[in-house]
């Protein structure tokens, strides 16, 4: 168990450092992270309250992180104006950033077990 946490809390660094070198390159004007961090909490607060016994227990972990990605997506395509030169940077730091949330969800859920 300490052994997973700590390879989730190496990942989850890894992952910080990307979605922060990619929101540079991207040029977007807040990092990444913080913005989508606010729309997340904002439009999917209750879905996403990880630390809720009942939501945790009833769902699968793996399914709730597939739903949070198609939701990111949606948000993001609708909130944020991408540039088409930005389009492969976004990418990958959308990619990054829906990872350190997965990162974040599993370890609630390890805590929750």
């Amino acid at each position: 168990m300490e052994e997973q946490e700590t390879r989730l809390d190496k990942q989850e660094k890894d992952l910080l450092d990307d979605v922060n070198e990619f929101s540079k390159k991207g040029k977007f004007s807040e990092t990444f992270t913080e913005y989508e961090f606010r729309v997340i909490e904002r439009e999917s607060k209750d879905k996403y309250d990880f630390l809720s016994p009942t939501i945790t227990k009833s769902n699968d972990i793996e399914s709730l992180i597939n739903r949070f990605k198609i939701d990111v997506v949606n948000i993001c395509e609708k909130t944020l104006t991408i540039d088409e030169n930005n389009r492969t940077v976004y990418e990958k730091c959308l990619n990054s950033f829906i990872e350190l949330y997965s990162i974040k969800f599993k370890r609630d859920y390890l805590k929750l077990k």
